[in-house]
């Protein structure tokens, strides 16, 4: 038995946007890069380390 759906348009008048939204979007951003650029790091360290000879 298959399920009826109704598809609404979105409006405005679904979701109100907190006023720090765009802020608090900007610090997420922030700090997906800040620990993309860290793993990215410590791979290159990690490889560059293996070159070394003991």
């Amino acid at each position: 038995m298959s399920e009826q759906r109704v598809h609404l348009r979105y409006s405005d008048d679904v979701e109100k946007r907190r006023p720090d939204k765009d802020a608090a979007i900007d610090r997420i951003i922030a700090a997906m890069r800040r620990t993309s650029q860290s793993a990215a790091g410590s791979t290159a360290m990690s490889c560059a380390l293996k070159e070394i000879p003991d």
